[in-house]
Parts: structure tokens; C-alpha cells; sequence
């Protein structure tokens, strides 16, 4: 709480791509102005230095599960089962 400063909840704190916070506010928001903050931070385009995401095994139809996450989900389904 300290790193962004907020003081309590409910508190609204909006990061952009580039990493920093661009809107912090202690207290209740209005959701249309959240939504018009997030759509704002979320047009902005990424700056060369941005991290690009990993996309080893991803093709136009989407992205696998990687097979540690896809035995812990079978496993988990597994379990349920019994």
C-alpha cells in the first residue's frame, strides 16, 4: 500500500503500459470515469522499450497451455472426480 500510496480502500490506482501510475484516488469512483481512464491508458501506444510478451508456441488460433499449468489442471480435475 505504501509503494502507491494509498491510504485505505476503496482506492482507485490506474498503472499504464509504460509502468507508471497515471490516476491514484483515495475514495469511491465513477465507474464511467474508470472506464474512460482505463480506455484512455489502454490507447496509448507501448514505447519501444516496453517488454514484448513471449509468444514461443502461438499460432493465429491462440496459444498453448503450458504443461506444467495443463498436469495441475488435469490432476486438479482428477481429484474432483473421486
Amino acid at each position: 500500500m505504501q509503494r502507491y500510496g494509498m491510504r485505505g480502500t476503496p482506492t482507485t490506482i490506474i498503472i499504464g503500459r509504460d509502468g507508471k501510475v497515471h490516476h491514484r484516488r483515495f475514495g469511491i469512483e465513477d465507474d464511467l470515469l474508470v472506464e474512460a481512464w482505463l480506455a484512455t491508458a489502454l490507447a496509448e501506444p507501448l514505447s519501444a522499450t516496453a517488454a514484448q510478451p513471449d509468444l514461443t508456441g502461438c499460432t493465429a488460433d491462440g496459444c498453448g497451455v503450458p504443461d506444467a499449468v495443463s498436469n495441475r489442471t488435469n490432476h486438479s480435475a482428477e481429484t474432483e472426480k473421486r
